[in-house]
């Protein structure tokens, strides 16, 4: 069977990816941290740092949307989770809103990129 392969990332070992996605999402951790106040509040209790291969992602809380869509509601109109400056939004997305408010999201060229990437 020959098929095509969208991204060379398929062909990585399973181990070598679980590594890899624990060390960027602790890079994410980190870096929203650093740079938005909404998680700067969150993670508050938790220790982030410089080492975040080693963080327990146990700890962690969760984010809902509805903390986003309240959050949204006291520092209108994107809320302070962003990390990003609003000039280098290149998209706005808006939930349906079909189970109460909309949520608004600012999305990068990174972050559209990504999401062409992943859809791919």
């Amino acid at each position: 069977m020959n098929r095509e392969i969208w991204n060379p990332i398929e062909t990585i070992p399973e181990t070598v990816i679980n590594q890899k996605q624990f060390y960027l999402l602790g890079k994410q951790i980190k870096y929203v941290f650093d740079h938005s106040r909404f998680y700067q509040n969150k993670y508050s209790e938790i220790d982030i740092s410089d080492s975040c291969s080693e963080l327990s992602f146990k700890e962690l809380p969760f984010t809902t949307k509805s903390e986003l869509l309240d959050d949204q509601v006291k520092n209108p109109p994107f809320g302070s989770n962003l990390c990003d400056k609003t000039e280098q939004t290149q998209r706005v997305h808006k939930t349906s809103g079909t189970t109460g408010r909309p949520l608004y999201l600012l999305l990068s060229k990174e972050d559209v990129d990504n999401t062409i990437e992943c859809g791919a």
